[in-house]
């Protein structure tokens, strides 16, 4: 069997001919001189291309079937496309990430997150309008900020993203990466290294397409031992899951929950979470840990912080923030809209200069700015006292997808353009802008103590940059996949990351190498997360599980899996006390955890250290 590239063009001429392409028949016909070959006088009808390549297509799935479970029948297998039968990725592993799960949730909860991951690219990246100058009114009669998502058709990511993120994402999305062995460390991190960011991010970067210590108190030991074998899997047994009545489930959220995030004022034991459904949530958990207080209970008493009137469009919660005092929330969405908010749920006033997606959004240490990012490529600090916007600054050349303060007037901020920018209030140039990532940054954070910057990317390379620097002061291949979440210790010096090949790892920044490897997780990992006291870390996956980590022991010591119908885990993160997890979840579910358990164990309070 065999054709000819004449025949072939001409096939593509006839459907040319037949959708009314005429005069781009014309000059197809011309350039691949078509009208110089006899192919004799065949007759061909109408359609033959779609016909044909329908017929090849059909090979590839029944090919793809077969080699999956050695049958050519199988009702469950999803049907493959044309861009899937011919990517990069196999059609065989394409279809068994879109196999059905027992998820309740079906794969929303990856799709979901892999929209918001696609968003930064396909959907919006390159759709974007010009921006609009100035800020528009709260409510619908606002400037084009507004961006309909149908007209950026969700694309899979790799799922999460997110997606995930990875939904996630990826989330932030990209996800389910097939496991594949870790790739070996390489390091270049010259003398005076030190700690990076930590966050989370969630597509390719085609427009169609998540603290000041002194060095030797973070160095002080957690570790009575050092890992030395990076790939080891951490000891675990069922022993470690957490009993059911210290977990509290409530579930009031339409769609995915994709964030969630403490408040920090101590007096006031609460967090928010943001979803897919248009709505955030401030959930009061005061007394989560007693047995009479049930998961109803805590729905009853929450309070909803709606974003859209319009139901016929999607307009995901993106991002929320606590200010530092804890009387705050603020909230991104897909509106282009940064909204403020009370503690007690009250609507301050509405932040709208983005002419699409908001991605990212922290308040400064003082509270009193507001920074957010976007798929418009800009990034602007808001007055939140003012209730207006200071400053836009259109640096990037693609969407902004993370974003961290440096100081309390200077910014960082990472985006698809494979490059993080230092920004500063007052400034119309970049401070600095380091290049050096292959893929787009998904997440970028600054450590007070090590005065660095962390950067991690689907290039699957973690970077700490110095603001003296241009180059990387730490440049490792961390992960075999794309990277998806860092974060810092809270003692500084020590990064978890974490991604689409299943694995969490932690890095030495000082030293410039990897410590160890929690292997654990079945499904990409989207949240990780340090204790207050930098003792723990707690992991969140898609395979619905959550693990608390013994940073001494590399011990599981705590777990929970959710249900077979239960969703994939977006984030955790640890109340102010350590006393309490938080996690949000793709099937719309939101979880509170008591595992003041943890503190029964005798301990003296350390700062983060592996012994060497």
């Amino acid at each position: 069997m065999s054709f000819s590239a004449a025949e072939l063009n001409y096939l593509i001429l006839r459907y040319m001919e037949e959708s009314g392409l005429n005069h781009t028949a014309f000059l197809f016909a011309r350039e691949t001189q078509l009208d110089q070959i006899d192919l004799g006088n065949r007759e061909v009808p109408a359609g033959a291309l779609v016909h044909v390549v329908q017929k090849g297509l059909a090979f590839v799935e029944f090919e793809s079937k077969a080699s999956m479970d050695g049958t050519a029948e199988n009702e469950n297998m999803p049907r493959i496309g044309l861009l899937d039968a011919v990517s990069d990725e196999t059609a065989r592993q394409r279809m068994r990430e879109r196999l059905p799960t027992n998820d309740g949730a079906g794969t929303s909860g990856q799709t979901q997150r892999d929209r918001d991951r696609e968003a930064r690219t396909e959907r919006v990246a390159g759709g974007a309008e010009q921006r609009t100058n100035g800020g528009g009114p709260p409510g619908q009669g606002a400037t084009p900020k507004s961006r309909d998502r149908s007209a950026h058709p969700a694309g899979l990511s790799p799922t999460n993203s997110t997606s995930s993120q990875s939904g996630s994402s990826s989330s932030h999305g990209r996800m389910q990466p097939a496991p594949s062995p870790a790739a070996p460390s390489q390091l270049q991190h010259p003398p005076g290294g030190g700690g990076g960011g930590g966050g989370a991010g969630s597509s390719t970067n085609a427009p169609n397409g998540q603290y000041n210590n002194k060095k030797h108190a973070a160095m002080n030991g957690l570790n009575n031992r050092l890992a030395t074998d990076e790939d080891r899997v951490a000891p675990w047994t069922s022993d470690c899951e957490i009993a059911r009545d210290k977990v509290k489930s409530m579930k009031l959220h339409a769609s995915e929950v994709f964030i969630c995030s403490w408040n920090p004022d101590p007096n006031r034991d609460c967090f928010g979470s943001g979803s897919g459904d248009s709505t955030a949530r401030i959930w009061d958990v005061s007394d989560s840990e007693r047995p009479e207080v049930t998961a109803e209970k805590l729905c009853s008493r929450s309070i909803m912080l709606k974003h859209c009137t319009d139901q016929t469009k999607e307009k995901d919660v993106t991002s929320i923030d606590w200010d530092a005092s804890g009387r705050w929330l603020a909230t991104g969405c897909y509106d282009g809209q940064a909204r403020l908010w009370t503690a007690d749920g009250n609507l301050v006033c509405t932040l709208g200069s983005h002419n699409g997606p908001i991605f990212a959004l922290r308040f400064n240490d003082r509270g009193n700015y507001i920074l957010t990012a976007g798929v418009d490529k800009s990034t602007i600090v808001w007055d939140r006292e003012q209730k207006r916007e200071v400053q836009v600054f259109s640096f990037h050349d693609s969407s902004a997808l993370d974003i961290d303060w440096i100081g309390e007037d200077t910014f960082v901020s990472c985006s698809t353009d494979k490059r993080l920018i230092v920004g500063q209030i007052g400034k119309t140039r970049p401070v600095r802008i380091f290049k050096g990532h292959t893929h787009e940054v998904n997440a970028v954070r600054y450590d007070r103590h090590s005065r660095r910057i962390a950067s991690c990317s689907d290039d699957k390379t973690l970077k700490v940059w110095s603001m003296d620097e241009e180059r990387p002061v730490m440049d490792v291949q961390a992960h075999s996949k794309e990277i998806y979440t860092i974060r810092w210790a809270p003692d500084g010096y020590f990064i978890a990351s974490a991604g689409f090949d299943k694995k969490i790892r932690l890095w030495d920044v000082e030293h410039g190498r990897a410590v160890k490897c929690l292997d654990r997780h079945s499904e990409p990992v989207y949240s990780v997360s340090f204790s207050p006291d930098s003792r723990y870390l707690a992991s969140g996956s898609f395979d619905r599980s959550i693990y608390i980590w013994d940073m001494r022991t590399d011990d599981v010591v705590l777990s929970y899996t959710g249900g077979p119908d239960a969703g994939g885990i977006f984030e955790v993160n640890w109340n102010k006390t350590g006393e309490k997890l938080g996690a949000s979840c793709s099937d719309g579910t939101v979880h509170v955890m008591d595992v003041r358990q943890l503190q029964v164990t005798p301990s003296i309070r350390h700062n983060l250290r592996f012994q060497r």
